[in-house]
């Protein structure tokens, strides 16, 4: 599977980075006490390190973009959820180990059921229009200039709206490939711990069988 840039997004936005991890063989268990740990570890990182999220460098890129479009970075509504108390939700292992990474870094990520995609994927800019199944299953329009993420079928995720319903992540799912969008310039070595973090996590819970086959970066 090989994924590319579409003329169209490199023209748009000069400055879009993706980092992908693809992991195989993996048991979506829905819970695992050491991660469950972990977990714990990044809520008390998030305390002592985005007291004031409004003031996070990473947040205020993400909503140049999101801004555009009269809309805000959703991650800054989870950051400020664990402030006030909350804990990262239960939802099963290979979610939550994404879900943690996207907190800890301050990042977009996306999974998606490997086998659920068809053929190869383009990171392209949405058309006038353009409609697709959010993750909820319900039918989202998307705003036009919205970076989104298409397969031999049509669109699998949306920068502003999420990943879809029919590639999602699900209990029996075994093979999954994970994003991690950047809508402004980043380092090639942000981009690697973000996705290095995410795999001691999927680490942490499946163990040493998880076959980790390759982390890319586009």
């Amino acid at each position: 599977m090989e994924i590319t840039f579409s003329e169209n997004l490199k023209e748009r936005y000069k400055n879009v980075n993706l980092g992908t991890l693809i992991v195989r063989d993996v048991q979506n268990k829905e819970f695992d006490e050491r991660l469950d740990k972990e977990k714990r570890i990044v809520e008390q990182y998030i305390m002592d390190n985005y007291k004031e999220p409004d003031n996070v460098k990473r947040i205020r890129e993400y909503n140049d973009f999101y801004f555009e479009f009269g809309e805000t970075f959703p991650v800054k509504y989870q950051i400020k959820s664990i402030l006030e108390g909350k804990q990262i939700p239960s939802i099963s292992c290979l979610v939550e180990a994404m879900f943690m990474t996207e907190l800890k870094h301050i990042c977009l990520m996306a999974g998606h059921d490997l086998d659920a995609i068809q053929g190869d994927l383009v990171l392209d800019i949405a058309q006038e229009g353009e409609m697709y199944i959010k993750i909820n299953d319900e039918k989202q329009e998307l705003k036009k200039d919205d970076i989104v993420l298409r397969d031999g079928m049509g669109i699998i995720a949306s920068v502003l709206y999420g990943p879809d319903n029919r590639t999602k992540i699900i209990p029996i799912s075994k093979n999954i490939i994970y994003m991690a969008y950047f809508t402004f310039a980043v380092t090639r070595s942000e981009i690697i711990i973000v996705m290095a973090d995410l795999a001691k996590y999927l680490r942490i819970c499946e163990g040493p069988h998880a076959n980790i086959e390759r982390m890319k970066i586009y």
